[in-house]
This record gives structure tokens, sequence and C-alpha cells, in this order.
């Protein structure tokens, strides 16, 4: 049964980067997306985007400056839920 993830031995053994990619997570309501600089944060009715490289402590929302790349990590994020959801059933009853 094929799983999802990413095979660290390259970085482990070897010590080789990994390609740049996106990271999602959620925790009950919340949910993330990771982007290199760009962090999407929802929880609830509430979302910002934040550029972590200017603003480690997440506290200036940029996303009225920046709808393009809010726009893309919420369709990135919506894309990897589907996902989760997908492969989750097969492990359903």
């Amino acid at each position: 049964m094929p799983l999802d993830g990413t095979d660290l031995d390259p970085l482990i053994l070897e010590g080789t980067k990994l390609p740049e990619r996106t990271l999602f997570w959620r925790a009950r309501e919340a949910r993330a997306a990771r982007k290199g600089p760009w962090k999407l944060y929802s929880r609830g009715k509430v979302t910002a985007l934040y550029n972590l490289d200017d603003d480690i402590g997440e506290t200036m929302d940029v996303s009225a400056q920046h709808p393009e790349i809010l726009s893309e990590l919420q369709t990135a994020w919506e894309q990897w839920e589907a996902d989760v959801v997908q492969s989750a059933r097969q492990f359903e009853n």
C-alpha cells in the first residue's frame, strides 16, 4: 500500500537537501500552509498571510498586499485536504 510522505534517507544518509515543497497541517479548526517564506494561517473565519522572512512573529497580515499568494496557498491547501480525505478512505471499514 503506498503511503504519503517523503523519503528522508538521502537527507539523513547523504546530507542531500530535500526539494522545495509546500507543507500543510491542521489542528482542530486551525489550518496552515507554508511555502518558502509564506505562511497561510486560517482559524474559523479568520485567515491571514505572513511573510516569515520579514515577520517571524506572525504579527503582520499581508494578505491584502499579496492576494495572488493567498489564493495560491488556499488552493493548494484545499487540494491537500482533498487528497488526505481520499487517502484516509482506504483505511475505513
